[in-house]
């Protein structure tokens, strides 16, 4: 999980756990969700398909967006979410496996 705004949270959910360590390989079984922890909710984030898990640590926000790198097999892309809505939109392209951290320098 990481934290993305106040009480919430971005949660990778595996969504088959038939497969031991089957998130670190090259099954399509995992998805997105947020999880408001005052509200006791998890909602799905819907946009973005299965998809490999990764090695994924710190997840960047920035004006009310997370940003995320997903696999889904046939391609990588940068994803943002809306950390209140939960909509997300695909972004740039990834030409490799993923981007296992996006880190603001400034």
């Amino acid at each position: 999980m990481s934290p993305i705004a106040g009480e919430k949270a971005l949660m990778r959910l595996v969504t088959d756990d038939s497969v031991i360590w089957g998130a670190y390989g090259n099954e399509l079984i995992c998805q997105l969700a947020i999880a408001d922890l005052a509200a006791k909710t998890i909602d799905l984030v819907s946009d973005i398909p299965l998809h490999r898990g990764g090695y994924v640590g710190y997840t960047h926000i920035e004006n009310g967006k997370a940003y995320v790198s997903v696999n889904t097999g046939s391609e990588a892309s940068l994803w943002a979410i809306d950390v209140n809505t939960g909509k997300a939109s695909r972004g740039a392209k990834i030409a490799g496996y993923e981007i296992p951290m996006i880190v603001d320098l400034r």
